[in-house]
């Protein structure tokens, strides 16, 4: 359209205003007021906030930045340098499939493990009720015996199946929360791992490895308290040795 159009536009526009009368063009020049007012208003107030931003960004915003590493943990010195930007909190992901005991549910969970920072805002809590029980292998009892000890207690570097368990002492930064959290340690033996282990295989078709196997080995050999009503086991990792898995059938 031309500036001739535009302006024929505009003036049929007042033209039908006008058929209302004066006051109808009243009404309408009112509006076109308070608009431009009102322009003008959020056109102050969104440079206030701008120049707010801009001052005041960490305290009004809280000023977290987020760094994504996939397959590698972060260096010592990419965690030097976050850390000098202000309280450094550290997040493991990883994606698994949780299967009922009877596996005829199934569902696409993500675990999250976290440092002692997390949260760095609010407080993470668990539902009133719930009970928590770690598994150790009863050849790997590091964990055992200091949540017993009530500190850490270091053991000669165990041999066990569950390899991904063979500790001499649990860790600094999880041991307190494991105190914190965990009610109780139990012990699972090398011969319940194994069966675990091949009745997920040829029963559930679940290839687990020796170490995520150990939490369901303490369901199934009756080591969590009696009573227990509904009981959620986490298994993971399918990392499994061909020699062992051969020795299933033995």
């Amino acid at each position: 359209m031309n500036a001739t159009s535009d302006l024929f536009c505009a003036v049929r526009l007042a033209h039908r205003e006008l058929r209302g009368g004066v006051r109808g063009f009243r009404v309408f020049l009112a509006c076109v007021v308070l608009g431009v007012g009102a322009i003008a208003a959020i056109g102050s107030l969104g440079a206030a906030v701008q120049a707010g931003i801009a001052a005041d960004a960490t305290s009004l915003l809280g000023g977290d930045v987020s760094a994504r590493l996939a397959l590698r943990p972060a260096s010592a010195d990419e965690r030097r340098f976050l850390a000098a930007a202000g309280t450094l909190s550290e997040v493991t992901k990883l994606r698994a499939m949780a299967r009922s005991g009877d596996g005829a549910r199934h569902s696409l969970i993500e675990l999250q493990a976290v440092g002692a920072a997390y949260p760095l805002y609010g407080a993470v809590a668990l539902r009133p009720g719930i009970r928590i029980f770690g598994v150790e292998p009863e050849a790997a009892n590091d964990t055992w015996l200091s949540f017993r000890a009530g500190h850490r207690v270091e053991i000669p570097l165990p041999i066990t199946s569950a390899d991904g368990l063979m500790a001499a002492s649990p860790g600094a930064i999880t041991f307190p929360i494991i105190q914190r959290l965990v009610e109780d340690i139990l012990l699972v033996s090398e011969d319940e791992i194994r069966q675990t282990v091949k009745f997920a295989l040829t029963r559930m078709k679940m290839l687990v490895e020796p170490s995520g196997a150990v939490a369901a080995a303490s369901v199934m050999f009756k080591k969590v308290p009696a009573g227990l009503r509904r009981i959620g086991v986490i298994v993971s990792g399918g990392n499994v040795d061909l020699d062992f898995l051969k020795t299933l059938g033995d």
